[in-house]
């Protein structure tokens, strides 16, 4: 079992790292055209990732022991939870405008593009920081 954590930790802290390293560089490179589109190849490991973020984060919250008190564990666990829902509500909304572009025509299709500056950011953090504390967890066998 913490060979399969390492590997799903070790998964999620490369597409944040490859998310990050490519948002950073899209101004400077044009990656969206061409024969090889970078963010079309990337946007279904994103899309993994975030379903394993999600599950992750739903697991870490059933989890949780309720018993009133206010720790840093608890904090921990709801703002992960909430900020990977969040991740994955907007990040599958605009991913799949951008599979099915014919349904969302002109202004409304450049909308949509302003979202991934909100989205690629929060992935990285959120998939960056599941993905570390999976590799916490594997090692110490703690939740």
């Amino acid at each position: 079992m913490a060979i399969a954590q390492r590997l799903v930790s070790v998964f999620l802290v490369v597409v944040a790292l490859a998310v990050a390293i490519n948002w950073l560089a899209s101004p400077i490179i044009d990656n969206s055209s061409g024969d090889y589109n970078i963010w079309g190849v990337l946007n279904w490991f994103m899309a993994a990732a975030t379903a394993i973020v999600l599950a992750v984060n739903v697991m870490r919250k059933v989890k949780l022991p309720s018993n009133g008190s206010i720790t840093r564990e608890y904090l921990e666990v709801n703002v992960s939870f909430y900020a990977s829902l969040l991740l994955a509500l907007w990040y599958y909304w605009n991913w799949f405008n951008a599979l099915f572009p014919e349904n969302e025509p002109g202004v409304v299709g450049t909308i949509h593009l302003a979202y991934w500056g909100l989205i690629d950011p929060l992935l990285v953090l959120v998939v960056g920081a599941t993905g570390f504390h999976v590799w916490r967890h594997a090692r110490t066998g703690s939740k």
